[in-house]
C-alpha cells in the first residue's frame, strides 16, 4: 500500500542531514580544526577530498528534491485510483488524469509504456515487457548514483594517497639528513612532522568524505527503490487490472 502522506519524506531527511552537517562543520571551523586540517597539509589534496565532497553533496540534494517529487506524483495517483474517472487514460501518446495531460516523469513514462503495449500483444509478450520496462525504471531512477559512488569511493582513494605520500616526505627527510647529530634533529623533526600531518589529515578527510557521501547516496538508493516499487505496485493493482477486465 502506498503511503500518500510521506509528501517530500525524502528530500526532508536530507534537509535534517545537511542542516546537521552544516552545524558539525561550522563548529569544526570554529574550534580552528579545519583550519588546522587545511594548513597542515601542503599537498592540497584535502581540498581537492573537499571540493568533491561539496559537489557530490549538492547533487544528492538536487537528486532527493527530484526523487521525492516523483514520489510525490505516484502517490497522488494511488490516491486517485479509488474512482474509475481518474484512472489514467492515453490519449494518443500523452497520458492523461482526470483529463489533464501528466509532464514526463518516471512514473509517468513507464505507465505510459504500459498502456501503450496494451494496445496489442499477448500476455507471455506483456509479461516479458513488464519485466523490462520496470529494469528500465530502475535504471533510470538510480543511473546517476553511480557516478556519487565513484566520488565516495575516489574520496577514500585521495585520502589513502595523501598517507602514502605523507609517510614518503617523512620516510626522505630522515633519508636526507647526512647525520642525526643534536643540530639536525630539530629540522629532521619538523620535515617528518609535516609529513605526518598529510598522512594523518589527509586520511581522516578521505574517510569522512567517503562515509558522509555514503549515507547520502544510500538515502537515494533506497528512495530510488521505493519509487520503482510504489510505481510498479500501483501498475499492477490499479491500471493493468481495469485494461484486463480485472477490476
Amino acid at each position: 500500500m502506498i503511503d500518500t502522506t510521506e509528501r517530500h519524506e525524502l528530500f526532508m531527511q536530507w534537509l535534517i542531514f545537511a542542516g546537521t552537517l552544516v552545524f558539525g562543520l561550522w563548529m569544526a571551523w570554529q574550534l580552528g580544526v579545519l583550519s588546522e586540517i587545511f594548513m597542515r597539509d601542503p599537498t592540497r589534496i584535502s581540498y581537492v577530498i573537499a571540493l568533491l565532497f561539496v559537489g557530490a553533496t549538492a547533487h544528492c540534494g538536487l537528486r532527493a528534491l527530484f526523487m521525492s517529487k516523483q514520489l510525490n506524483l505516484i502517490g497522488e495517483m494511488a490516491q486517485a485510483a479509488s474512482t474509475a474517472a481518474a484512472a489514467p487514460q492515453l490519449d494518443g501518446e500523452t497520458l492523461l488524469l482526470r483529463g489533464q495531460p501528466l509532464r514526463s516523469s518516471l512514473p509517468v513514462d513507464y505507465l505510459r509504456s504500459i498502456l501503450l503495449r496494451y494496445q496489442g500483444g499477448s500476455a507471455p509478450e506483456l509479461q516479458l515487457e513488464h519485466t523490462q520496462l520496470t529494469e528500465i525504471l530502475a535504471e533510470r531512477a538510480r543511473g546517476q548514483h553511480e557516478m556519487g559512488w565513484f566520488i565516495s569511493g575516489l574520496s577514500l582513494k585521495l585520502g589513502l594517497l595523501g598517507t602514502v605520500i605523507g609517510f614518503v616526505m617523512m620516510l626522505g627527510s630522515v633519508s636526507t639528513a647526512e647525520s642525526l647529530d643534536l643540530s639536525d634533529i630539530q629540522g629532521v623533526l619538523s620535515r617528518m612532522t609535516v609529513g605526518m600531518g598529510v598522512a594523518l589529515n589527509t586520511t581522516l578527510v578521505g574517510l569522512m568524505a567517503n562515509v558522509l557521501l555514503g549515507f547520502q547516496y544510500l538515502m537515494l538508493d533506497r528512495g530510488a527503490d521505493k519509487l520503482v516499487s510504489h510505481t510498479v505496485h500501483y501498475a499492477q493493482t490499479s491500471v493493468i487490472p481495469r485494461l484486463t477486465g480485472e477490476t
